[in-house]
């Protein structure tokens, strides 16, 4: 996977920070109606440190989440590898830094 820097330091960011950064950069797109809420982003690696999923979370509301979109980078008998955004969530700013991030 290749190394992601921040542009101003130049020093390698964590995968945490470029997840973060990629849904900060696409806050618009997924939340327009709103200047709050929250963003919850988890995921799974296997025992060799490849991130087997991703999933990213949306609250408005407290206490309700929706989910915004899932990632799968391997396949199993439940769904299949790749994107797929949910509950009416789109962005293609969020779609192009995932795959920048996970270097597909």
């Amino acid at each position: 996977m290749p190394a992601i820097t921040d542009s101003q330091t130049m020093q390698p960011v964590s995968l945490d920070r470029a997840l973060e950064y990629a849904v900060i950069q696409s806050w618009d797109e997924l939340m327009p109606d709103r200047t709050a809420g929250l963003i919850h982003i988890e995921y799974q690696t296997g025992n060799d440190g490849v991130i087997e999923f991703l999933k990213v979370w949306s609250s408005i509301a407290r206490g309700t989440w929706k989910l915004v979109c899932e990632l799968w980078m391997r396949p199993l008998w439940s769904h299949v590898t790749g994107l797929r955004f949910e509950n009416s969530y789109r962005s293609e700013s969020l779609s192009k830094n995932l795959e920048l991030i996970m270097g597909q």
